[in-house]
């Protein structure tokens, strides 16, 4: 079964996945599968393509502070793409995004340090679709 990332159309991050699974298992065959799979969607060629980085940043305190996935961009400076997150010192999550490519993609939330929802927001391809207050 082919990952997420291909079913959303990110045929690029599908065959970082499959080549970064290759690399840790070189018998790995589903990998080998799903990246024949890759490769003929994208007519043969296979982009050069890196795993993503997680980068992590803390409070003084060694909470955690932020999040993010992120990638070399066409340019080859660092964009977010997958999972960006903020928190609060004491845990509660403070800010949450799906990013695709340095542009929102899916859900945005923004809470409070109690734990409560502040507003629920919907993009697509870096346009908000939807809003929702928080509860």
């Amino acid at each position: 079964m082919l990952s997420l990332d291909h079913d959303r159309g990110r045929l690029d991050i599908a065959c970082a996945s499959m080549r970064e699974a290759l690399r840790l298992n070189p018998n790995n065959t589903q990998a080998k599968e799903n990246l024949t799979v890759v490769r003929k969607a994208l007519g043969g060629n296979l982009p050069d393509s890196k795993p993503a980085q997680i980068v992590l940043d803390f409070y003084p305190s060694r909470a955690p502070l932020a999040l993010a996935r992120v990638r070399s961009g066409p340019d080859g400076h660092p964009v977010i793409d997958g999972v960006r997150a903020k928190f609060h010192e004491n845990g509660r999550l403070m800010y949450f995004a799906d990013v695709v490519r340095g542009k929102l993609n899916g859900i945005e939330m923004i809470g409070d340090s109690k734990g409560s929802l502040l507003s629920r927001k919907t993009y697509k391809n870096g346009v908000p679709v939807g809003e929702e207050s928080g509860s």
